[in-house]
């Protein structure tokens, strides 16, 4: 067990080696943002750049999967890289869900950086964070074994198609459960970590879902639009 952690921790050191280097001129970006807006905060250090390279991920994940999903849709290329619709839409499946834990990582490690906030620490704040993260991960959960890897993952833009409607739980309760039950989930990471740094990251991460639903919601729509019209021409 120990060998095996060992393992993934030297993995983890060399990509993450390689990935500080490559995100390097975006995080500076930040900062430098930051610094033109005068930020100062007793309870966030905005200069910090693990703060900054939480920032850029958690703004680069949704907006990398859509690209990618878009050039399949258009162009096929994931497909005819992994010569199929299912096995593309897998490997695409794969990379959005190592990429996330890829920034779930970050946003921890910047947490972990940040000041604390006393008044968090409070009982209450702990006990809002359970009910906080056991809901979102009920969201979470429910809404993978709803739509399966294929629903979950832009299946659509490979051509594999939900028969119907998904309309019962959690879809009952929330329009994007995944995203939401994530949003919650990196609510009550920082309220358990006292990280007002941490609700900072957790409301970028909801800003970023709320956008990727205006990029994805429509095309979503006209891709079963388009669909359905190729069916009555056939």
């Amino acid at each position: 067990m120990d060998r095996a952690r060992d393992n993934l921790n030297h993995i983890y050191q060399v990509i993450n080696a390689y990935a500080s280097k490559q995100d390097y001129p975006l995080v500076q970006l930040v900062i430098a943002l930051f610094q033109s807006l005068h930020l100062r905060s007793s309870v966030i250090n905005f200069y910090d750049p693990k703060l900054a390279r939480a920032l850029v991920y958690i703004t680069l994940a949704p907006i990398i999967w859509n690209i990618l999903a878009r050039l399949e849709y258009f162009f096929h290329i994931i497909s005819f890289l992994f010569r199929g619709k299912r096995t593309g839409c897998y490997a695409l499946a794969l990379w959005i869900v190592l990429f996330s834990l890829y920034r779930d990582v970050l946003v921890m490690e910047a947490i972990q950086a940040q000041p604390t906030l006393k008044l968090l620490e409070q009982t209450h704040w702990k006990a809002l964070a359970y009910v906080l993260g056991t809901l979102g991960g009920v969201l979470v959960v429910t809404s993978f074994l709803r739509l399966g890897v294929t629903g979950t993952f832009l299946g659509d833009y490979f051509g594999i198609y939900l028969k119907e409607k998904v309309s019962g739980f959690p879809f009952s309760f929330s329009s994007n459960p995944m995203y939401d039950g994530s949003t919650l989930l990196f609510i009550s990471k920082a309220l358990l970590a006292s990280s007002p740094a941490g609700l900072l990251l957790a409301f970028w991460v909801y800003v970023m879902y709320r956008i990727a639903c205006v990029f994805e919601e429509p095309f979503t729509e006209y891709i079963y639009r388009h669909r359905a019209t190729k069916k009555k021409h056939h």
